[in-house]
């Protein structure tokens, strides 16, 4: 097993993106590979990450379980209870959900275009004679705020291009990829994920402790002081992209869950009301 694995940069603002999201990740307690940024003796800049498996671990990817091909926290969720395969596993189901929805909710604010099924995953170790099932540290972050195999989105002007990079479609998403609970009620098409990701938080309180930390505009500043320290230096242009993106899908978060808290305030207060007729 290698202690470190090396990955070639054919942009550097893939390299940025994969040191931001490592400290974003751990200012909202998720889970993430450390990357570090190197020069080579032909000084090539390359990211060096330390192996995040034990001796005893094996990384599985979700697309061993995903069977369909459908890339959701639902379709997961219920492979994962149903299949005969994972009977055979321990597993703490509820952290399980927790941590898939983390990498979401993380995704959505990144404006992440490549956690295909092969790109997140699962650990398994033998503990006691046992097999124990763990979600994954998240790796593979580079292709996110507006950066994908073709560089980054950019309009006519030259621009980043910040509506198309804040709305890019999300590959690892709660319901299949489709809206399969009226998701349109604040009537702007692009709070759709926003507002799934809100309607399943707020059926369970550990996930909605965990979006409310997310709704923290304080983590932007932190991450970007950050980067600012890494050399080569980072762009004033590529900070602003950071601090935009971030800014604009934390405040889509904070709406939408506002708007969603309204909505079930107001149905309870008709139910009382009703009930006491």
């Amino acid at each position: 097993m290698k202690d470190f694995l090396i990955k070639k940069i054919k942009y550097i603002e893939s390299a940025y993106n994969e040191l931001f999201c490592e400290l974003l990740a751990k200012k909202l307690s998720i889970k993430c590979a450390n990357y570090q940024l190197k020069k080579t003796k032909q000084n090539e800049l390359i990211l060096i990450s330390k192996n995040f498996l034990k001796s005893n671990e094996t990384l599985v990817e979700a697309c061993s379980f995903i069977k369909n091909q459908t890339n959701s926290l639902d379709t997961l969720l219920k492979t994962l209870k149903a299949s005969q395969h994972c009977s055979t596993y321990e597993m703490d189901k509820k952290q399980i959900e927790l941590d898939l929805f983390k990498i979401i909710v993380f995704d959505y604010l990144t404006s992440q275009s490549d956690r295909h099924d092969k790109n997140y995953g699962f650990i398994k170790s033998q503990i006691c004679g046992k097999t124990h099932l763990c979600v994954a540290p998240i790796y593979d972050n580079e292709h996110c705020f507006g950066l994908n195999c073709n560089g980054l989105q950019k309009n006519k002007n030259g621009d980043y291009d910040i509506d198309k990079i804040i709305n890019t479609p999300m590959c690892f998403g709660i319901y299949n990829g489709q809206n399969n609970e009226n998701l349109h009620s604040i009537g702007i098409e692009y709070y759709e994920n926003a507002r799934e990701i809100i309607d399943y938080a707020l059926k369970k309180s550990h996930l909605e402790a965990f979006l409310i930390q997310c709704l923290k505009s304080s983590i932007i500043d932190e991450c970007i002081n950050y980067i600012k320290k890494i050399k080569p230096k980072i762009s004033n242009k590529q900070l602003d992209l950071y601090k935009i993106c971030l800014t604009k899908k934390i405040a889509m978060l904070l709406n939408t869950y506002n708007h969603v808290k309204s909505l079930k305030n107001k149905k309870q207060n008709q139910f009382i009301n009703i009930c006491e007729m």
